[in-house]
């Protein structure tokens, strides 16, 4: 099937789209591990930095926020500093809380993770399961009757937390077919989320839901028509991780494979799926398109620390590079920062370089990989058209910046590409404040643009050696008059 990835991203529903469930705040704590505890055989966490934000059905609403959705929150919290915490952080999104009710009888629900760069240490989890008491039900009742007024779509985010009681699901699919409702459930009974028009569960809520495991294909499906059966919906779509997602239908059985990405963290990516679905859904996309569209959404998230933001931009610079227009990992100067801001959290080293690269040849790739070696996400500063024009004379550069920027993003060495306009790119370095400047070996370091501002924060300044190889101007000369030859007498990869 071919999908016009771009003008999906242009059909997601801008509405206003209710968010129901269990709200609760998620906090990251990161640092390293290099010993041992002396009392106790336990690694000990050298603490560097700590995030909070808002989790479950608020993420969720906090991410159709993002992708330009009206987001309405409607859920149960206490009366508490984290409530405080997460009310104002949601709130920061656009999202609007007003029906969330703090009940100073339960605690807001807070997960905390500890994380060794990457890699999860330990959870901690701070909560109440029962379910809410009959007041705070009927109240939540009627704010959810006035809030589906002019609502676009529903999602339902169920974390067996106490909020989805059966009253509280009656009411909060109870427009049914009119408009699309999407859940992310848990345990079992479907039937108690008629009204829906697709659940998601990943694959271990599947096998929690029939009660078996579910292995092979074939399982998957039956689970699926199963469930379909029990809860009346138009389609269950099983979040497959690695694999993708499979779409069950009354029609049929389809697999939408994902596209393979280094993961880092699978926090938050359920809840992109659900938000993704529902402004899908919403803006009119059939069942498949979303569904393609919300595996793209969890493959952005997953190779983000934390719950991962989702942007509309983002998600249109994934879609463009899935239509062979724009490879995704070019990027505005904004998620640069944001992305050497995670690797950070995360214990990473951001390396930034720059240049024209005009022509890539071998002397580039030899930098760029030998960049690479020297912490754990490179960022290229790319010169745009009009700066190299300016640096480089009439006739330069030989191809267009986005071809030239296609081209760095498809090396494995490269994480992001960010092209600017200046004639330096100081202005990306004092942004992104890498943890090591690259440059060529043929530059000292008092000409290196930004080094002492590197330096003076604790970064380091890397010159790469040389590489004998033919440059961007002899290749030129050449391909121009082929008598001329290629390969000079020594040539560093820097003529660019």
């Amino acid at each position: 099937m071919s999908v016009d990835w771009v003008a999906l991203v242009g059909r997601l529903s801008r509405g206003r789209v209710l968010v129901v469930g269990d709200v609760m705040l998620d906090h990251h704590i990161w640092g390293d591990v290099d010993r041992v505890s002396p009392e106790a055989p336990v690694p000990v966490l050298d603490v560097r930095g700590e995030e909070r934000s808002p989790g479950g059905a608020a993420n969720v609403a906090c991410k159709i926020a993002e992708l330009g959705g009206q987001a309405m929150l409607a859920g149960v919290c206490g009366r508490d500093e984290a409530a405080r915490l997460l009310l104002d952080a949601a709130a920061a999104f656009g999202v609007d809380c007003s029906a969330v009710l703090e009940d100073p009888g339960r605690p807001t629900t807070v997960k905390t993770r500890l994380l060794a760069r990457s890699q999860h240490l330990l959870r901690v989890d701070r909560e109440v399961r029962d379910p809410i008491s009959g007041p705070v039900e009927e109240e939540l009742e009627r704010r959810l009757a006035r809030a589906l007024d002019g609502c676009a779509a529903v999602a339902v985010v169920d974390y067996h937390k106490g909020t989805l009681t059966e009253a509280v699901l009656r009411a909060a699919l109870s427009r049914g077919k009119a408009i699309p409702a999407v859940v992310d459930p848990r345990g079992s009974g479907y039937g108690r989320y008629r009204g829906a028009t697709v659940i998601a569960p990943n694959h271990r809520e599947l096998e929690a839901a029939v009660g078996h495991p579910v292995r092979t294909e074939r399982e998957i499906a039956e689970a699926g028509r199963r469930l379909l059966k029990e809860s009346e919906a138009a389609a269950i779509a099983v979040k497959r991780g690695r694999e993708g997602i499979t779409l069950v239908t009354h029609e049929s059985v389809e697999h939408v494979p994902t596209v393979p990405v280094g993961v880092y963290d699978v926090t938050g990516a359920g809840d992109g799926v659900t938000a993704v679905y529902t402004l899908a859904l919403a803006g009119g996309a059939a069942l498949r398109e979303a569904t393609e569209l919300a595996n793209l959404a969890g493959g952005i998230i997953v190779q983000q620390l934390g719950v991962g933001r989702l942007s509309r931009e983002a998600l249109l610079r994934a879609a463009s590079a899935r239509s062979g227009q724009l490879v995704g990992k070019v990027v505005s100067l904004e998620l640069a920062v944001e992305a050497a801001r995670r690797v950070r959290l995360g214990g990473g080293k951001v390396v930034f370089t720059n240049g024209c690269f005009d022509l890539l040849h071998p002397g580039h790739v030899y930098l760029l990989n030998e960049a690479a070696r020297l912490g754990d996400f490179v960022i290229v500063g790319l010169n745009s058209d009009e700066s190299v024009r300016r640096i480089k004379g009439p006739g330069r550069p030989a191809r267009p910046e986005l071809d030239r920027a296609r081209v760095l993003a498809g090396l494995a060495s490269v994480a992001q590409v960010v092209i600017f306009d200046e004639d330096t790119p100081m202005r990306l370095i004092e942004a992104i404040r890498p943890d090591v400047l690259v440059k060529g070996g043929e530059y000292e370091e008092s000409q290196i643009v930004g080094a002492s501002f590197v330096r003076s924060y604790g970064g380091e300044v890397a010159r790469i050696p040389l590489l004998e190889a033919p440059g961007t101007s002899e290749i030129i000369a050449h391909i121009k008059t082929p008598s001329v030859s290629a390969v000079p007498e020594r040539r560093d990869w820097r003529d660019q």
